[in-house]
């Protein structure tokens, strides 16, 4: 199970509310959302593989996920790739998101183990600018990205970080180490107002970057390399700050405050049931309850 950690005032306010705004975008490649499992996630709700890389190496997979049934699969064969970037390559969703407030995305990955004699395949996901043109929407400048990789011997998550001198090669900041065969819940925030970007692993901040010179995020590609090991992605938000907030609460008699590392929830009238969303309005719990007292870990 993974450990999510969240902050006092995203609990309080999804404890109050009874209608949240929907972020952005949202997917967990569920049936209900309209994905087929066992197939390849290609052109389903607007996703598409890039013209160099074979659609077969991304499917929609029961096998393993971080919550519900499905999650999308990076399917390995160990023949790497032969395309320019030397990588298989998705194209998600998009929609440019000014920098009128905080940009916000987070997703969960699982890099499976390599065994003897094998090579892990590394797991990118970037987000880039979309730039409007004469023959339409096309894919701009990077605006942030996150590697899973080996890095002289040890398992990293590394932010992107461009090189200072124009044509020079990029670079990458690690942030933590990671172990096989685990789930994490990888978020960036993007602070244009403060030229920030901050990184997030199971709601623990690792560290900040300057703002890439990008003013907008438009698309995310996720990506990896194909070596000899799957990789698998689920619950992937995406939004700015006006979409991710918890607007239109309707307000009871309720108090709620910790103690020994415990959120204690007393009010006036009965509980019947308490939802609770992560800041980036992701419910990761809920519980039918008959009282008005409650205490949670």
């Amino acid at each position: 199970m993974k450990k999510i950690t969240l902050t006092l005032a995203a609990i309080a306010a999804a404890f109050t509310m009874n209608a949240q705004n929907d972020p952005f975008y949202e997917t967990s490649f569920e049936t209900a959302e309209g994905y087929t499992s066992g197939t390849t996630i290609d052109d389903q709700n607007n996703w598409y593989t890039f013209t160099d890389s074979d659609p077969n190496y991304f499917v929609i997979s029961n096998a393993n996920s971080s919550e519900g049934s499905n999650s999308l699969l990076f399917e390995s064969d160990g023949a790497g790739f032969t395309n320019e970037q030397g990588q298989a390559l998705l194209d998600g969703p998009y929609k440019i998101l000014e920098t009128s407030g905080d940009v916000i995305y987070s997703f969960d990955v699982f890099l499976e183990s390599p065994e003897a004699g094998e090579t892990a395949s590394t797991f990118v996901f970037t987000t880039n600018e979309i730039v409007q043109g004469p023959n339409g929407a096309s894919i701009g400048d990077r605006t942030s990205g996150i590697y899973m990789t080996v890095n002289n011997g040890q398992n990293v998550i590394a932010a992107y970080v461009p090189n200072s001198t124009p044509g020079g090669p990029n670079q990458l900041s690690i942030l933590d180490n990671f172990t096989y065969d685990t789930w994490y819940t990888i978020e960036v925030r993007h602070y244009f107002d403060d030229n920030e970007i901050e990184y997030f692993i199971d709601g623990t901040s690792v560290g900040s970057l300057p703002s890439l010179s990008s003013e907008s995020i438009g698309i995310m590609l996720p990506y990896f390399t194909n070596d000899d090991t799957d990789v698998y992605l689920d619950n992937i938000v995406f939004g700015d700050s006006s979409t991710l907030s918890t607007n239109n609460f309707e307000t009871n008699q309720l108090t709620h405050y910790t103690n020994n590392g415990m959120l204690m929830i007393d009010a006036e009238a009965q509980l019947e049931n308490v939802e609770i969303y992560s800041i980036l309005g992701k419910k990761v719990g809920s519980e039918i309850l008959n009282g008005n007292k409650k205490e949670f870990i």
